[in-house]
């Protein structure tokens, strides 16, 4: 038998939310900023800029968010984000 007070039982909503671990609009608002300041390319600094979230975890949220971008229309299918914002100006 295990002690009641060692042990907890992780209830079907905490089960979703560990699976899921959406991001918070905090989160979204640094990876905004520091995606405008970095480039796509600078995953590394992009996640400490965050500090909540890993390398991995910035490289999947840049898909979701490169694939909204693209069915909005912000962003065309052969031009994506560019490295330096100005080079998008200039062409």
């Amino acid at each position: 038998m295990t002690n009641p007070l060692t042990y907890h039982r992780k209830s079907n909503f905490e089960k979703k939310r560990q699976l899921r671990n959406m991001w918070s609009e905090d989160e979204h608002k640094k990876f905004e900023v520091a995606l405008t300041e970095y480039g796509p390319k600078r995953l590394k600094e992009i996640s400490n800029a965050i500090s909540t979230r890993s390398v991995s975890q910035v490289r999947s949220h840049l898909q979701k968010h490169l694939i909204k971008l693209k069915k909005s229309g912000m962003v065309s299918a052969t031009n994506e984000l560019q490295e330096n914002p100005e080079e998008a100006q200039e062409a």
